[in-house]
């Protein structure tokens, strides 16, 4: 691989990474569930009250 093809492969990534993050950063994480079955709020996340595709509040 020469050195202007690497180049253009990190740039390529970059750009998908950038695209993920803004994919993925549209949607709220799942609420993890406590031991005794009720959803809690991670760091940064509020918990979910909504089904699974359900529209959030």
């Amino acid at each position: 691989m020469t050195l202007t093809e690497a180049v253009a492969r990190i740039a390529d990534l970059q750009r998908q990474s950038g695209a993920l993050k803004r994919l993925f950063g549209r949607f709220p994480r799942e609420a993890v569930a406590s031991p005794d079955g009720a959803p809690e709020a991670g760091p940064g996340r509020e918990a979910s009250h909504a089904a699974p595709g359900e529209p959030q509040p």
